[in-house]
């Protein structure tokens, strides 16, 4: 059988949860930080970054879903600053 990246592919499940951790936390920091749409829900829901300690922490996170997409621009939910875009493609949610 051949794979894309046998490291990772192949990892032992011990590690691959040490990973997923350590990539959630750091999706959770640099969000809260840069990204004032959920900064302000986590900050509702009374969670920091340092409060995210396992993966089973992923439950108590907010997800974005389509009722509260158009709550927000697309600029406005960004983790860089706009000037490092080219474009931004958006999609109404219709599901014609």
């Amino acid at each position: 059988m051949n794979y894309w990246q046998p490291k990772l592919e192949l990892m032992e499940r011990e590690a691959l949860e040490e990973l997923q951790l350590r990539r959630m936390k750091s999706m959770v920091e640099r969000v809260y930080k840069k990204v004032p749409y959920y900064h302000d829900n986590m900050k509702q829901i009374g969670i920091t970054p340092s409060d995210v300690r396992s993966l089973k922490d992923l439950s108590r996170l907010m997800f974005t879903r389509k009722s509260i997409s158009g709550r927000t621009t697309p600029l406005g939910s960004l983790q860089f600053h706009e000037m490092m875009f080219v474009r931004v493609h958006a999609s109404s949610g219709n599901d014609r």
